[in-house]
C-alpha cells in the first residue's frame, strides 16, 4: 500500500510539473507571436494599446489569465463528462 501511495504522489508531482511547464511554454510562444505580429490586420485591441508597452503587457496578461481559466474549465468539463460516461456504461452493462 505504501508503494502505491508513493507512486501516486510521484505521479501527481510529475503531472502538475508537466502541466505547468507546458502552459509556460505555450504562454511564452503565444505572447512572442503576438508581439511579432501585432502590426497585422484584425487585431482585437485598439492601436493605442499596441503603441504603449505597459498597456500591451497588461492586456496580454489579462488575456492569458482568462485563456488559462477557460482551459481549466473546458478540461474539467471534459473529465466530468468522461467519468459520467464511464459510470453510465458500467450501470448499463451491469444489468
Amino acid at each position: 500500500m505504501l508503494c502505491c501511495l508513493s507512486f501516486l504522489q510521484a505521479y501527481k508531482k510529475w503531472i502538475l510539473k508537466t502541466i505547468e511547464e507546458s502552459w509556460n511554454l505555450f504562454q511564452k510562444k503565444f505572447v512572442e507571436l503576438w508581439n511579432k505580429h501585432k502590426e497585422g490586420n484584425g487585431e482585437a485591441y485598439l492601436p493605442d494599446i499596441y503603441n504603449n508597452s505597459k498597456l500591451l503587457s497588461v492586456a496580454q496578461k489579462k488575456y492569458m489569465t482568462n485563456l488559462f481559466h477557460d482551459s481549466l474549465g473546458f478540461g474539467s468539463a471534459k473529465m466530468i463528462r468522461f467519468v459520467n460516461n464511464v459510470f453510465f456504461l458500467k450501470r448499463i452493462l451491469s444489468k
